[in-house]
C-alpha cells in the first residue's frame, strides 16, 4: 500500500502534467528543437482531399537546416537539396541529374510534400488561438487560424503532437473546409535518429547527360511555350496562337488547392489592370472529375479571364508538377519567367514586358 506522502508527490506530478500551458509547452518544443542539427526519420501521410480522394504516402526523410535528402516509398528515385544545387538519383539506373536552377515543383513532389515542416522549426504564426490537451501522456498543441471568408476557406486548425519524452513533435495534422469540403492533412513521425551527418554521396551514381526539357524558376534562357487548343469554362474553344502579339500569363490551378484559390483573385487583378495594354491571362485547371466545385468557385471570384480545361498534353507538355504554377510568355511566344505559387515580381514584368 501506497504511503501518504508518496500519494501526495503522486497528486502532485499529475498536477504538474496538467497545469502545463501551451506557452510552456511550446517553449520546452522550442528548447529541445534548438539542439538538433539534423534528423531522420519515416513518415507516413495520409490525405483526405477536398475533392473526397484519400491517399497514402510514405516514405525516409533526413533534414538538416535547409537540407533535405526525400526517398519515398514505392519510388525509384532519392530528391537532394543541398542548400544550392538539386539532386534526382535514381536507384535503378545509378544515374543523377543535377540542378542549379531547381526546376518548378521540385521541392513539392516527388516524396518531398513528405517533409514534416514543424519537426525542426515548429511554425506559431498567423494562429489567433492556441489550446492545449494531454492525451494519454502526450500532448496535443492545436493552432487556430482565422478563417479566409473571401476565399471560403474556413476552420483552419494545426494540431501538434508532442512527446514529452523528448518534446518534438511526432504527428501533425492540417485542417481546413473549402465549399463545406474537407481537406485534411496527417504526418505521423516514427524511427527518429536525430543528429545524422548529412553526407550524401554521388560516387556510386553518374551524371545523366541527356535530361527532359525542363522549365526552371526564374528562367535565365526564355523557352517556347507549347501550343494548344483548349475548351473554356464558357463553351469557346481557345488557342495560345490567338493571343500571339500579347503579353500572356498562365495560371495552371486546381480547386483543391489552397495557395491556387487564394491567389486567383490577384490574378484578376492584374488582369483588370493590364488587359487593355496588350495582357492576355489564361487559367488552366486540369482536374476534369472537379469541373462544377471550380465553375461555382470562378463565379464566386466573378473571374473574367477565360479559364479553360487542360489536357494530359498540356499538363506533360508544361510539366505542371506544382501549384500553382505561373508561365509569363512575351510577344514573341517565349516563356521568360516561370513561378512556383504566386510572386507578387509579376506584376514588375508584366509592365516591364508591355512597355517594350
Amino acid at each position: 500500500m501506497k504511503t501518504p506522502s508518496l500519494i501526495l508527490t503522486g497528486i502532485g506530478l499529475s498536477l504538474m502534467v496538467h497545469a502545463q500551458s501551451p506557452e510552456a509547452v511550446i517553449d520546452r518544443v522550442f528548447k529541445a528543437q534548438q539542439n538538433i542539427q539534423s534528423a531522420a526519420y519515416h513518415v507516413v501521410r495520409q490525405d483526405t482531399l477536398v475533392t473526397g480522394d484519400t491517399r497514402t504516402l510514405s516514405g525516409d526523410i533526413l533534414v538538416s537546416g535547409g537540407r533535405f535528402c526525400v526517398h519515398q516509398d514505392g519510388r525509384t528515385n532519392i530528391r537532394v537539396f543541398d542548400g544550392q544545387r538539386g539532386y534526382d538519383l535514381d536507384t535503378v539506373t545509378h544515374q543523377y541529374e543535377s540542378f542549379e536552377k531547381l526546376p518548378a515543383g521540385f521541392l513539392y513532389n516527388n516524396g518531398t510534400q513528405l517533409i514534416v515542416k514543424d519537426f525542426l522549426q515548429l511554425d506559431t504564426s498567423k494562429a489567433i488561438r492556441t489550446a492545449l490537451v494531454n492525451t494519454g501522456g502526450r500532448y496535443e498543441l492545436t493552432f487556430y487560424y482565422a478563417d479566409l471568408t473571401a476565399y471560403d476557406v474556413m476552420r483552419r486548425r494545426k494540431t501538434v503532437t508532442i512527446n514529452p519524452n523528448t518534446w518534438l513533435p511526432i504527428a501533425v495534422r492540417e485542417h481546413q473546409e473549402t465549399f463545406g469540403r474537407v481537406q485534411d492533412l496527417y504526418y505521423q513521425v516514427s524511427d527518429l535518429r536525430m543528429n545524422i551527418p548529412f553526407n550524401i554521396s554521388l560516387s556510386n551514381y553518374a551524371l545523366q547527360t541527356k535530361s527532359a526539357p525542363m522549365i526552371p524558376v526564374s528562367a535565365a534562357v526564355p523557352a517556347t511555350a507549347f501550343p494548344f487548343m483548349l475548351n473554356s469554362f464558357s463553351g469557346d474553344k481557345v488557342s495560345l496562337s490567338a493571343a500571339k502579339g500579347k503579353i500572356v500569363l498562365i495560371d495552371f490551378w486546381e480547386v483543391w488547392c489552397g495557395p491556387c484559390i487564394e491567389s486567383l483573385p490577384k490574378v484578376e487583378a492584374l488582369y483588370q489592370e493590364f488587359h487593355a495594354d496588350g495582357l492576355e491571362v489564361y487559367g488552366i485547371t486540369h482536374d476534369s472529375a472537379q469541373l462544377a466545385p471550380a465553375r461555382k468557385l470562378v463565379a464566386k471570384f466573378r473571374i473574367s479571364f477565360p479559364v479553360l480545361i487542360g489536357t494530359a498534353e498540356t499538363k506533360i507538355n508544361y510539366k505542371i508538377d506544382a501549384l500553382p504554377t505561373y508561365l509569363l510568355i512575351d510577344r514573341e511566344g517565349r516563356i521568360i519567367k516561370s513561378t512556383a505559387g504566386f510572386d507578387t515580381a509579376l506584376e514588375d514584368k508584366i509592365k516591364e514586358l508591355l512597355v517594350k
